[in-house]
């Protein structure tokens, strides 16, 4: 059995209603050097399209899609969603997918959408797949020069996306729509994964931070993206096993560390952290290190909270104790018990 069978196992894609939007809210970003308030929209497609043929190993973002999304009806939820805008003056837009991807959004949404969002708002960034950020797309987009493209890397390392995560695309795939968005004049922002499933703790830290600096050059913004475990993916049904641990908030510490000389302006998600199936420590140092994350994000030069809580200990035995996994190049062996 291969592993995008395995994953598609665990697939329970979302029925929800195309007339309603996901979600949006408030938070900080960076804008042109200064702090900034950014208002965030998750708009219900019908998905990623590679989610629906399998999908990567710990995103469950289909489970907020809909079977079908016409563009009228995606059109129609962006402007419900902007009725609460006030002004900020950076713009997320997410449709847990690809932007770009014609099939999922229609092409006149994407013009409609991006040229309204640029009426409003000084920057805005979508997220695609490589596949989808082509010259012939990105030429096509209006002011351009505003947009940002966040592209999900998750690891440098082929082997790790190919088994740990089943990202169906390797680094040259990256670096090839990288190089292009730099060559428009286009800003982009690489999402990195801290601990995929079937790496160790010190394996998971080896891996993000190498990525960090393997992605450097290419993008503008990287942004470090510990594991939440989502409902109905392969990472969910490991966890309860007992077969996956979200990592220690000390770990998403020591990938900051080492990662401190990357060129690019690095940020922290903070989905998920704190909880069981976020990144977490004891529960006693959680909910500093977890504030400290989320101001570093927009605030670089913050001193890192005070790391002696006994928790820290046990953290490093952990990482002095394993060695790497007997299935990290063969995850199916966890089916085979």
């Amino acid at each position: 059995m291969t592993l995008e069978n395995i994953i598609r196992r665990f697939r329970k894609p979302g029925k929800g209603s195309p007339k309603r939007f996901v979600s949006a809210w408030t938070e900080q970003e960076v804008l042109d050097g200064e702090v900034t308030d950014c208002f965030v929209v998750v708009l219900r497609t019908k998905g990623c399209y590679w989610s629906r043929v399998s999908g990567c190993s710990m995103c469950g973002y289909i489970n907020d899609c809909a079977e079908e999304a016409p563009p009228e009806d995606v059109i129609a939820q962006f402007e419900e969603a902007m009725e609460r805008h006030a002004g900020q003056r950076f713009l997320k837009i997410y449709t847990s997918g690809s932007f770009l991807d014609d099939d999922e959004i229609g092409v006149g949404a994407i013009q409609h959408i991006l040229t309204t969002a640029l009426t409003r708002a000084d920057g805005v960034l979508i997220e695609s797949r490589p596949e989808f950020i082509t010259r012939e797309r990105l030429e096509g987009l209006p002011d351009s020069g505003r947009i940002e493209i966040a592209i999900g890397l998750e690891s440098a390392n082929d082997v790790v996306l190919r088994n740990s995560i089943n990202k169906k695309m390797d680094f040259g795939d990256f670096r090839k729509a990288c190089e292009l968005c730099q060559d428009m004049g286009m800003a982009t922002r690489a999402y990195i994964l801290v601990k995929p499933p079937f790496l160790t703790e010190k394996e998971a830290i080896t891996d993000a931070a190498s990525t960090a600096r393997s992605a450097s050059s290419l993008v503008d913004t990287i942004s470090l993206n510990p594991v939440n475990v989502q409902r109905n993916t392969l990472v969910e049904f490991l966890w309860k096993r007992g077969e996956y641990r979200p990592p220690w908030l000390w770990t998403v510490l020591e990938v900051l560390d080492q990662a401190e000389d990357v060129d690019s302006r690095v940020v922290v998600s903070t989905a998920g952290a704190g909880s069981r199936r976020g990144a977490h420590n004891c529960g006693q140092c959680d909910s500093a290190i977890v504030d400290f994350l989320r101001e570093f994000s927009t605030d670089s030069s913050v001193d890192p909270p005070d790391p002696r809580c006994e928790c820290r200990e046990q953290w490093l035995d952990l990482l002095d104790v394993q060695g790497p996994m007997q299935c990290s190049a063969n995850p199916h062996s966890f089916f085979d018990r």
